[in-house]
């Protein structure tokens, strides 16, 4: 790769544009310089054109990964958080799940009649800190689990 096609290589439109007009300045001076005859003119025409054509691909098709990309950055930015947050609310609520297989295990050995007595028994025994109706939900929830088979 030469200079001057490093120079195509990372610049702003403004920059390109004048990096080509310097560079078709010396293309138009070395054409004028030489004696080429009218096949070799038409060859370097073609190849000029083909090399503009892609040009234009390249910088379209650079154009369209970094809108890609624009899209894909704060998506994965947004998924990060969903996940960080999801592991924060899981070791926030470790605690009462580790509570509520207490209660279940304590159901499990005396299994109640009355599901309302139940979470009167076990809010009285204080065997866990929580509120009757937190207690009382639970309850519902180790019938439902039971009575279903999946626990």
């Amino acid at each position: 790769m030469t200079q001057e096609d490093e120079d195509f290589d990372e610049v702003t439109a403004e920059e390109l544009k004048e990096a080509v007009e310097k560079r078709l300045a010396k293309e138009l001076a070395a054409i004028n310089a030489s004696n080429l005859s009218r096949s070799e003119l038409a060859l370097r025409l073609a190849e000029s054109r083909v090399f503009s054509q892609m040009a234009k691909s390249v910088m379209e098709l650079r154009r369209e990964q970094s809108s890609v990309l624009a899209d894909l950055i704060p998506k994965a930015f947004e998924e990060g958080k969903k996940t960080l947050a999801k592991a924060g609310a899981s070791a926030a609520h470790a605690e009462n799940r580790a509570m509520q297989q207490d209660v279940f295990a304590w159901l499990d050995k005396n299994p109640p009649k009355i599901l309302d007595v139940a979470a009167d028994t076990i809010h009285e025994l204080k065997l866990v800190p929580m509120s009757w109706r937190t207690i009382r939900k639970w309850v519902g929830e180790w019938k439902k689990l039971r009575s279903t088979g999946k626990a």
